[in-house]
């Protein structure tokens, strides 16, 4: 093995011990092999995108609040109801963003079942 750990080579380590291993060097972003590599880029994206996503739905909520306690002082109900309005199309937004979420939720989910792959230099170590 190199990098990380290099002075951490045993016998008897099983192969889950290296793929723990794996996880705790940070091996899983650097390993580059056909089949193995993308996931992590994959996972940081998608995981970004959903923080993104979730502050979006949050200051849409924010927004949709503040916009409806306008709406109760409008003077009048013309004013009233285009405040409102508005506050619901910040609402409908966010149920299509919780549905993007859903979907992104799904590619993780994908992402990490590939990542259960085990790279062929573990499986070397694993037989030694």
């Amino acid at each position: 093995m190199r990098g990380h750990g290099a002075g951490e080579q045993r016998r008897g380590w099983t192969l889950s011990d290296g793929k723990d291993l794996f996880r705790q060097r940070g091996c899983v972003g650097c390993i580059v092999r056909e089949g193995y590599g993308k996931e992590p880029e994959d996972l940081l994206s998608v995981a970004q995108q959903i923080k993104q996503i979730e502050q979006e739905k949050k200051d849409n909520f924010k927004q949709a609040d503040d916009l409806m306690k306008q709406a109760d002082k409008a003077e009048s109900n013309e004013e009233a109801n285009r405040l409102n309005d508005r506050a619901i199309a910040l609402k409908v937004t966010n149920s299509k963003l919780e549905l993007r979420i859903g979907q992104l939720d799904r590619s993780t989910k994908s992402l990490l079942q590939d990542m259960k792959k085990v790279a062929p230099i573990l499986r070397t170590y694993a037989s030694s």
